[in-house]
């Protein structure tokens, strides 16, 4: 008689029986720098479908808004107009002729500048 044979971990796969394999016991740590990473190609990609935040769009109005032409010289407002799409410049310059008769900083210079952007 055989003795017993050490026992081993098998599955069956396609009728036959297929030992298991070893179970990768290493995991790499993500670090802060490979998660942000992730992080930002994964918001890049985000804005590249969908285009800005809503709540960022609202902000660029409400600085245009108060600030006028004078906005375009802030690094925030810079930042905004460079990552809207086309479908936003639009309703940025709708919003922003709508409230041209209440705010006074909001110019054809203002609109001009933004539509400008979308060229």
């Amino acid at each position: 008689m055989r003795p017993p044979e050490k026992s081993r971990r098998v599955f069956h796969f396609a009728g036959r029986l297929m030992p298991v394999p070893p179970i990768i016991t290493k995991r790499v740590e993500p670090t802060v720098e490979r998660l942000q990473a992730r992080y930002d190609a994964a918001i890049k990609t985000r804005e590249a479908v969908l285009g800005l935040p809503m709540s960022s769009v609202e902000a660029l109005v409400f600085s245009l808004k108060t600030h006028g032409i004078a906005a375009f010289e802030r690094a925030d407002v810079k930042d905004w107009l460079s990552r809207l799409n086309p479908p936003q410049i639009d309703e940025v310059v709708a919003r922003l002729e709508r409230l041209a008769t209440t705010y006074p900083a909001i110019n054809s210079l203002v609109i001009a500048k933004i539509r400008e952007r979308a060229a």
